[in-house]
């Protein structure tokens, strides 16, 4: 099928607690060829990373322990239209370690 030339995505962006989370969707309306891709590895697409019509991609996000929000992204892209959901991480707010005494 070509490729989209009408493309877009619902929702733009997102905010997620620190936890692991499974099951997150972006709903994409488009009349070709798309595909997602993720620029974090702590965002993973799960499933739906690529359609010819309209679809929805499912991810997922790892915990965040690293004392601060991180920000990532899913990008999907058709032909020469690109759409972006920024998905922003809140933090658990305390880096867990264990010193030399255990």
């Amino acid at each position: 099928r070509p490729a989209a030339t009408s493309l877009s995505i619902a929702p733009a962006g997102t905010n997620l607690p620190a936890a692991v989370l499974s099951g997150q969707s972006i709903s994409v309306t488009a009349n070709g060829a798309w595909a997602a891709a993720t620029n974090r590895s702590w965002l993973s697409i799960s499933a739906g990373g690529a359609g010819t019509t309209n679809g929805t991609i499912t991810y997922w996000a790892t915990l965040n322990n690293s004392g601060a929000a991180r920000t990532g992204a899913i990008t999907v892209a058709g032909g020469s239209i690109v759409r972006t959901c920024t998905v922003v991480q809140a933090s658990i707010g305390i880096n867990y370690y264990r010193d030399a005494d255990g």
